[in-house]
């Protein structure tokens, strides 16, 4: 929903520092697009949440805002 990579379950830590990894330059990209749009960097998230979500493959699964999880 907000375009950050997540974690189902508990994962390992090499999936954790990858995670990490993904979402600092996630964060970088919606920073500055929302610097250019002049908007808040939620509402890129929220952006890059729908094309990632359009674009993942069957089967994969996605973390709602209200904390629930839903299989593509």
């Amino acid at each position: 929903f907000d375009g950050y990579a997540v974690a189902r379950g508990t994962p390992s830590a090499d999936l954790a520092a990858l995670i990490a990894k993904v979402n600092g330059e996630r964060k970088a990209i919606y920073e500055a697009r929302a610097t250019a749009e002049k908007v808040p960097v939620e509402a890129i998230g929220r952006i890059y949440a729908g094309e990632i979500m359009k674009s993942a493959p069957a089967g994969t699964w996605f973390l709602s805002e209200s904390g629930t999880w839903t299989q593509k």
